[in-house]
């Protein structure tokens, strides 16, 4: 018996497809960018006629811009979940929210590469990285807000910028996961990749929070 292409069985099953076509679209563009990528490659790995991808998707950018709200919503609702159910802040929740970050980026290889993609491509230039899904901004607002708050509370430089802080924490740990291959090269140490995450991101933490504090932490 002639069993049916995968294709036509996506084509009856609508959230399927869709997610077929993600996934693909996200291995594209994880390695070519969005400049590199091409639809018919898509299409290819997704097991559908090219065509179909626009049914779902206006073109090339609303596909790209569905890929990157897709590998940010559990980061964006982790996080907007733990600071605005946060009862008191505190140094605590701060680090807290760069140890969520540093390892949503940790676990999620890609994403890195997909900033990096974008940030090559002046993608800013443009429009925000995630447009649609308006939490992106909302995180941001929040996060200054709690900043804000900090320094209300006294234990975070008044003089600071609320949103250059955040803008910090985000780089401290973004950097590391775009630029840490070259590190572990130079040090020889391709091995035991999982304790250099650890190590950094203990030592930048220590870092950032004694740069914020109005006076250093007690050791």
């Amino acid at each position: 018996m002639t069993k049916p292409h995968p294709s036509r069985n996506r084509s009856r099953d609508p959230e399927r497809t869709r997610a077929a076509i993600l996934s693909a679209a996200r291995a594209e563009f994880v390695e070519h960018g969005f400049t590199g990528a091409r639809t018919g490659i898509i299409a290819t790995k997704a097991e559908v006629p090219q065509g179909l991808i626009y049914h779902y998707f206006e073109g090339k950018q609303d596909l790209f811009d569905a890929v990157m709200e897709e590998v940010f919503a559990p980061y964006f609702d982790g996080m907007m979940a733990m600071l605005s159910g946060a009862q008191e802040v505190g140094p605590d929740l701060l680090e807290q929210a760069i140890r969520l970050y540093f390892h949503f980026l940790k676990e999620n290889p890609h994403v890195p590469r997909l900033l990096a993609w974008w940030m090559a491509n002046q993608g800013w230039k443009d429009k925000p990285l995630v447009h649609k899904r308006e939490l992106g901004a909302e995180l941001e607002v929040l996060g200054a807000q709690r900043i804000a708050e900090g320094q209300a509370a006294g234990f975070i430089r008044p003089e600071l910028d609320p949103g250059f802080v955040v803008k910090t924490f985000v780089d401290i740990c973004l950097m590391w996961h775009m630029s840490k291959g070259s590190h572990l090269l130079e040090c020889g140490l391709v091995e035991g990749c999982e304790d250099r995450d650890l190590e950094y991101l203990e030592h930048a933490i220590e870092v950032f929070m004694r740069g914020i504090a109005t006076s250093p932490p007690s050791s």
